[in-house]
Protein backbone atom coordinates (compact mmCIF):
# COMPACT_ATOMS: atom_id res chain seq x y z
CA UNK A 1 0.00 0.00 0.00
CA UNK A 2 1.15 3.66 -1.00
CA UNK A 3 0.79 6.68 0.44
CA UNK A 4 -1.72 8.91 0.17
CA UNK A 5 -0.39 12.49 -1.97
CA UNK A 6 -0.05 15.40 -0.05
CA UNK A 7 -2.86 18.27 -0.92
CA UNK A 8 -1.01 20.82 -2.56
CA UNK A 9 -3.91 23.36 -1.67
CA UNK A 10 -1.62 25.51 1.06
CA UNK A 11 1.19 25.06 -1.42
CA UNK A 12 -1.04 26.57 -4.69
CA UNK A 13 -2.40 29.39 -2.65
CA UNK A 14 0.97 30.47 -1.24
CA UNK A 15 1.86 30.52 -5.47
CA UNK A 16 -1.03 32.28 -6.23
CA UNK A 17 -0.25 34.93 -3.47
CA UNK A 18 2.80 35.34 -4.57
CA UNK A 19 1.74 35.89 -8.42
CA UNK A 20 -0.70 38.46 -6.63
CA UNK A 21 2.23 40.71 -4.78
CA UNK A 22 4.06 40.86 -7.66
CA UNK A 23 1.29 41.99 -10.23
CA UNK A 24 0.46 44.86 -7.54
CA UNK A 25 3.93 45.91 -7.11
CA UNK A 26 4.40 45.83 -11.06
CA UNK A 27 0.59 47.69 -11.41
CA UNK A 28 1.97 50.24 -8.41
CA UNK A 29 5.26 50.81 -10.18
CA UNK A 30 3.23 51.58 -13.50
CA UNK A 31 1.21 53.76 -11.75
CA UNK A 32 4.12 55.89 -11.03
CA UNK A 33 4.83 56.85 -14.98
CA UNK A 34 1.83 58.94 -15.23
CA UNK A 35 4.02 61.42 -17.44
CA UNK A 36 4.55 58.97 -20.42
CA UNK A 37 1.54 56.96 -19.93
CA UNK A 38 -2.35 57.57 -20.45
CA UNK A 39 -3.43 54.33 -17.93
CA UNK A 40 -0.52 55.27 -15.66
CA UNK A 41 -2.19 58.50 -15.14
CA UNK A 42 -5.14 57.30 -14.57
CA UNK A 43 -3.74 54.64 -12.07
CA UNK A 44 -2.20 57.05 -10.15
CA UNK A 45 -5.45 58.42 -9.03
CA UNK A 46 -6.03 55.39 -6.99
CA UNK A 47 -2.75 55.94 -4.42
CA UNK A 48 -4.88 55.52 -1.45
CA UNK A 49 -6.39 52.22 -2.55
CA UNK A 50 -2.85 50.96 -3.44
CA UNK A 51 -1.65 51.41 -0.40
CA UNK A 52 -4.65 49.43 1.35
CA UNK A 53 -4.10 46.83 -0.96
CA UNK A 54 0.15 47.21 -0.56
CA UNK A 55 -0.28 46.99 3.57
CA UNK A 56 -2.75 43.80 2.87
CA UNK A 57 -0.54 42.35 0.33
CA UNK A 58 2.39 42.95 2.71
CA UNK A 59 0.81 41.76 5.85
CA UNK A 60 0.26 38.48 4.18
CA UNK A 61 3.58 37.80 2.79
CA UNK A 62 5.11 38.49 6.55
CA UNK A 63 3.43 35.09 6.91
CA UNK A 64 4.98 33.30 4.60
CA UNK A 65 8.48 31.63 5.23
CA UNK A 66 9.79 32.67 1.95
CA UNK A 67 10.15 34.98 -0.73
CA UNK A 68 12.38 37.54 1.08
CA UNK A 69 12.64 39.74 -1.50
CA UNK A 70 8.68 40.47 -2.51
CA UNK A 71 8.55 41.14 1.64
CA UNK A 72 11.14 43.56 1.28
CA UNK A 73 9.71 45.06 -2.59
CA UNK A 74 6.13 45.51 -0.90
CA UNK A 75 7.62 47.01 2.03
CA UNK A 76 9.08 49.88 0.06
CA UNK A 77 6.17 50.25 -1.78
CA UNK A 78 3.90 50.53 1.01
CA UNK A 79 6.28 53.14 2.66
CA UNK A 80 6.15 55.01 -0.36
CA UNK A 81 2.61 55.34 -0.95
CA UNK A 82 1.88 55.86 2.93
CA UNK A 83 4.72 58.84 2.64
CA UNK A 84 3.02 60.55 -0.47
CA UNK A 85 -0.45 60.40 1.16
CA UNK A 86 0.39 61.41 4.84
CA UNK A 87 2.42 64.09 3.49
CA UNK A 88 -0.95 65.94 2.61
CA UNK A 89 -1.51 66.03 6.23
CA UNK A 90 1.94 67.86 7.00
CA UNK A 91 1.33 72.05 7.18
CA UNK A 92 3.65 73.63 4.84
CA UNK A 93 5.12 77.52 5.54
CA UNK A 94 2.93 80.03 5.03
CA UNK A 95 2.90 83.91 4.15
CA UNK A 96 1.64 86.28 7.22
CA UNK A 97 -2.00 86.07 7.15
CA UNK A 98 -4.13 89.72 5.56
CA UNK A 99 -6.47 90.89 7.92
CA UNK A 100 -9.28 90.12 5.91
CA UNK A 101 -10.42 86.46 5.04
CA UNK A 102 -12.23 85.63 1.83
CA UNK A 103 -14.00 82.36 1.35
CA UNK A 104 -13.79 80.76 -1.81
CA UNK A 105 -16.64 77.46 -2.62
CA UNK A 106 -15.63 75.18 -5.71
CA UNK A 107 -18.65 72.88 -6.41
CA UNK A 108 -19.22 70.45 -9.04
CA UNK A 109 -23.19 69.92 -9.26
CA UNK A 110 -23.47 67.41 -12.26
CA UNK A 111 -24.85 68.80 -14.73
CA UNK A 112 -27.43 65.64 -14.84
CA UNK A 113 -28.21 66.21 -10.97
CA UNK A 114 -31.70 67.42 -10.48
CA UNK A 115 -31.37 67.94 -6.50
CA UNK A 116 -31.57 71.58 -7.27
CA UNK A 117 -32.46 72.94 -3.48
CA UNK A 118 -29.66 70.51 -1.47
CA UNK A 119 -27.08 71.93 -3.72
CA UNK A 120 -28.42 75.21 -3.33
CA UNK A 121 -28.96 75.31 0.50
CA UNK A 122 -25.27 73.67 0.66
CA UNK A 123 -23.81 77.13 -1.36
CA UNK A 124 -25.90 79.22 1.12
CA UNK A 125 -24.96 76.94 4.22
CA UNK A 126 -21.08 77.70 3.81
CA UNK A 127 -22.03 81.48 2.45
CA UNK A 128 -18.55 81.64 0.24
CA UNK A 129 -17.80 85.56 -1.01
CA UNK A 130 -17.08 83.62 -4.25
CA UNK A 131 -18.83 80.31 -5.61
CA UNK A 132 -17.53 78.61 -9.03
CA UNK A 133 -20.49 76.24 -10.25
CA UNK A 134 -18.97 73.85 -12.68
CA UNK A 135 -21.22 71.71 -15.36
CA UNK A 136 -23.65 74.57 -14.83
CA UNK A 137 -25.78 73.31 -17.61
CA UNK A 138 -28.87 74.96 -18.60
CA UNK A 139 -31.02 73.59 -15.94
CA UNK A 140 -28.41 75.16 -13.27
CA UNK A 141 -28.94 78.22 -14.79
CA UNK A 142 -32.55 78.69 -13.87
CA UNK A 143 -32.19 77.00 -11.38
CA UNK A 144 -29.52 79.61 -9.70
CA UNK A 145 -31.99 82.32 -9.91
CA UNK A 146 -32.52 81.72 -6.53
CA UNK A 147 -28.80 83.01 -4.95
CA UNK A 148 -28.35 85.67 -7.46
CA UNK A 149 -29.77 87.50 -5.10
CA UNK A 150 -27.21 86.60 -2.12
CA UNK A 151 -24.26 86.86 -4.71
CA UNK A 152 -25.49 90.04 -6.79
CA UNK A 153 -22.06 90.05 -9.35
CA UNK A 154 -21.90 87.03 -11.59
CA UNK A 155 -20.15 85.79 -14.85
CA UNK A 156 -22.31 82.56 -16.17
CA UNK A 157 -22.05 80.54 -19.46
CA UNK A 158 -23.94 77.67 -19.15
CA UNK A 159 -23.93 74.87 -21.55
CA UNK A 160 -26.21 72.11 -22.67
CA UNK A 161 -23.82 69.24 -21.87
CA UNK A 162 -21.39 68.95 -18.86
CA UNK A 163 -18.77 71.82 -19.05
CA UNK A 164 -21.06 74.67 -18.33
CA UNK A 165 -19.39 77.19 -15.53
CA UNK A 166 -20.45 80.16 -13.77
CA UNK A 167 -18.83 82.01 -10.84
CA UNK A 168 -21.13 83.87 -8.42
CA UNK A 169 -19.24 86.67 -6.30
CA UNK A 170 -20.60 88.95 -3.53
CA UNK A 171 -17.77 90.88 -3.79
CA UNK A 172 -17.98 93.00 -7.38
CA UNK A 173 -15.54 92.46 -10.03
CA UNK A 174 -12.62 95.02 -11.08
CA UNK A 175 -12.78 92.82 -14.61
CA UNK A 176 -13.92 89.62 -15.53
CA UNK A 177 -13.18 87.59 -18.82
CA UNK A 178 -14.00 83.56 -20.45
CA UNK A 179 -11.43 81.67 -22.17
CA UNK A 180 -12.37 79.07 -24.42
CA UNK A 181 -10.14 75.91 -23.65
CA UNK A 182 -8.63 74.41 -26.68
CA UNK A 183 -11.11 75.98 -28.55
CA UNK A 184 -10.28 74.23 -31.90
CA UNK A 185 -11.26 70.58 -30.04
CA UNK A 186 -13.96 71.04 -27.66
CA UNK A 187 -16.20 73.41 -26.11
CA UNK A 188 -14.67 73.88 -22.19
CA UNK A 189 -15.43 77.53 -21.28
CA UNK A 190 -13.03 78.69 -18.33
CA UNK A 191 -13.66 82.28 -16.22
CA UNK A 192 -11.44 84.52 -14.45
CA UNK A 193 -12.24 87.34 -12.44
CA UNK A 194 -10.89 89.79 -10.14
CA UNK A 195 -12.17 91.21 -6.99
CA UNK A 196 -10.48 93.13 -4.88
CA UNK A 197 -9.96 92.62 -0.80
CA UNK A 198 -8.12 95.38 1.10
CA UNK A 199 -7.22 97.63 -1.64
CA UNK A 200 -5.80 93.93 -3.44
CA UNK A 201 -6.56 92.58 -6.18
CA UNK A 202 -7.40 88.57 -6.47
CA UNK A 203 -7.26 87.04 -9.23
CA UNK A 204 -9.93 83.91 -9.25
CA UNK A 205 -9.86 81.25 -12.19
CA UNK A 206 -12.37 78.54 -12.20
CA UNK A 207 -11.82 75.64 -14.78
CA UNK A 208 -13.22 72.54 -15.01
CA UNK A 209 -10.82 70.45 -17.56
CA UNK A 210 -11.64 67.35 -19.86
CA UNK A 211 -12.00 63.95 -17.89
CA UNK A 212 -9.13 61.76 -19.41
CA UNK A 213 -11.43 58.87 -19.69
CA UNK A 214 -10.20 57.80 -23.16
CA UNK A 215 -6.12 58.80 -24.69
CA UNK A 216 -7.31 61.36 -27.02
CA UNK A 217 -9.24 62.84 -24.60
CA UNK A 218 -6.28 62.94 -21.72
CA UNK A 219 -4.21 64.58 -24.67
CA UNK A 220 -6.66 67.43 -24.33
CA UNK A 221 -6.97 67.92 -20.84
CA UNK A 222 -3.05 67.94 -20.80
CA UNK A 223 -3.14 70.43 -23.75
CA UNK A 224 -5.92 72.69 -21.19
CA UNK A 225 -3.21 72.35 -18.30
CA UNK A 226 -1.05 74.56 -20.30
CA UNK A 227 -2.86 76.84 -21.59
CA UNK A 228 -4.54 77.54 -18.08
CA UNK A 229 -0.73 77.85 -16.93
CA UNK A 230 0.06 80.23 -19.42
CA UNK A 231 -3.25 82.52 -19.04
CA UNK A 232 -2.44 82.29 -15.35
CA UNK A 233 1.18 83.58 -15.98
CA UNK A 234 -0.10 86.62 -17.75
CA UNK A 235 -0.19 88.75 -14.35
CA UNK A 236 1.67 88.41 -11.29
CA UNK A 237 -1.30 89.39 -9.08
CA UNK A 238 -2.52 87.19 -6.17
CA UNK A 239 -4.08 84.24 -8.07
CA UNK A 240 -6.45 81.43 -6.52
CA UNK A 241 -7.48 78.56 -9.11
CA UNK A 242 -10.21 76.70 -8.69
CA UNK A 243 -11.76 73.58 -10.23
CA UNK A 244 -12.51 70.31 -11.24
CA UNK A 245 -8.60 69.31 -12.56
CA UNK A 246 -9.58 65.89 -13.24
CA UNK A 247 -6.33 64.64 -11.77
CA UNK A 248 -5.50 63.55 -8.42
CA UNK A 249 -1.90 65.37 -6.42
CA UNK A 250 -0.24 62.19 -7.26
CA UNK A 251 -0.32 62.90 -10.62
CA UNK A 252 2.77 64.01 -12.57
CA UNK A 253 0.72 66.54 -14.30
CA UNK A 254 -0.29 68.39 -10.87
CA UNK A 255 3.44 68.40 -10.16
CA UNK A 256 3.98 70.07 -13.37
CA UNK A 257 0.85 72.26 -13.10
CA UNK A 258 2.77 73.54 -10.28
CA UNK A 259 5.75 74.37 -11.36
CA UNK A 260 4.50 75.52 -14.22
CA UNK A 261 2.19 78.47 -12.30
CA UNK A 262 4.68 78.63 -9.42
CA UNK A 263 1.15 77.98 -7.41
CA UNK A 264 1.00 75.80 -4.57
CA UNK A 265 -1.85 73.40 -3.74
CA UNK A 266 -4.13 74.44 -0.55
CA UNK A 267 -4.18 70.83 0.31
CA UNK A 268 -1.44 70.23 2.26
CA UNK A 269 -1.69 70.06 5.93
CA UNK A 270 -5.80 69.50 5.69
CA UNK A 271 -5.14 66.02 4.27
CA UNK A 272 -6.35 64.43 0.95
CA UNK A 273 -10.28 65.27 0.88
CA UNK A 274 -11.26 63.46 -1.35
CA UNK A 275 -13.76 64.66 -3.72
CA UNK A 276 -15.11 62.27 -6.43
CA UNK A 277 -17.00 60.26 -6.28
CA UNK A 278 -19.15 61.32 -3.50
CA UNK A 279 -20.63 58.69 -2.40
CA UNK A 280 -17.34 56.99 -1.71
CA UNK A 281 -16.20 58.98 0.95
CA UNK A 282 -12.56 58.70 1.81
CA UNK A 283 -12.19 56.08 -0.59
CA UNK A 284 -12.85 58.61 -2.59
CA UNK A 285 -10.41 60.51 -5.46
CA UNK A 286 -9.35 64.26 -4.51
CA UNK A 287 -9.66 65.48 -7.93
CA UNK A 288 -11.29 69.23 -7.21
CA UNK A 289 -8.73 71.91 -6.60
CA UNK A 290 -7.97 74.95 -5.06
CA UNK A 291 -4.20 76.40 -6.31
CA UNK A 292 -3.38 79.58 -4.51
CA UNK A 293 0.01 81.88 -5.34
CA UNK A 294 2.51 82.36 -2.85
CA UNK A 295 1.17 85.56 -1.18
CA UNK A 296 -1.76 84.00 -0.03
CA UNK A 297 -2.41 82.31 3.48
CA UNK A 298 -4.83 79.17 3.64
CA UNK A 299 -7.00 79.77 6.77
CA UNK A 300 -8.96 76.76 6.53
CA UNK A 301 -9.92 74.58 3.78
CA UNK A 302 -12.66 71.52 4.08
CA UNK A 303 -15.24 69.46 1.48
CA UNK A 304 -19.17 69.54 1.79
CA UNK A 305 -21.88 67.12 1.78
CA UNK A 306 -23.16 64.78 -0.67
CA UNK A 307 -26.01 66.50 -1.98
CA UNK A 308 -26.88 64.56 -5.27
CA UNK A 309 -24.11 65.69 -7.38
CA UNK A 310 -20.71 62.95 -8.13
CA UNK A 311 -18.16 65.68 -6.24
CA UNK A 312 -18.23 67.01 -2.72
CA UNK A 313 -17.63 70.88 -2.77
CA UNK A 314 -14.25 72.55 -1.66
CA UNK A 315 -14.23 75.54 0.51
CA UNK A 316 -11.10 77.71 1.71
CA UNK A 317 -10.64 80.34 3.86
CA UNK A 318 -7.80 83.08 2.52
CA UNK A 319 -6.26 85.85 2.64
CA UNK A 320 -3.72 88.28 0.76
CA UNK A 321 -0.38 88.09 2.77
CA UNK A 322 0.15 91.99 4.11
Amino acid sequence: MTDAPKPEKPRTWGRLLTLGGWILLATFLFSLFGKQFFLADILSNFRVHFLIALTIGLLLSLKSNRGWLLKLSLAIATGWAGFQIASLWFAPPQPTPGKTQIRIMSFNVLATNEQFSPAIFEIRKHDPDVVAVLEYANQWHDACEFITEQFPYSVRIPRWHGYGIAVFSKLPFKQSQSVQLTKTIIDVPAIEATVTVDGKDIRIFAVHTVSPINQFRWDIRNEQLEEIATWINESHDSTVVVGDFNMAPWSWWNQNFLANTGLRESRPGFGPQATWPSLLGPLAVPIDYAFVSHDIHVHNRFIGANVGSDHRPVIVDLSVSE
